[in-house]
């Protein structure tokens, strides 16, 4: 897994199942 940060955006690099589960733990972090 790949997650790259710039300008307060967030780009993950994954499959969509992945990248909807990553989106959802960056919502809790933050």
């Amino acid at each position: 897994m790949e997650i790259l940060r710039y300008g307060g955006e967030v780009e993950v690099l994954d499959p969509p199942e992945l990248r909807a589960e990553v989106a959802q733990r960056i919502r809790t972090m933050a």
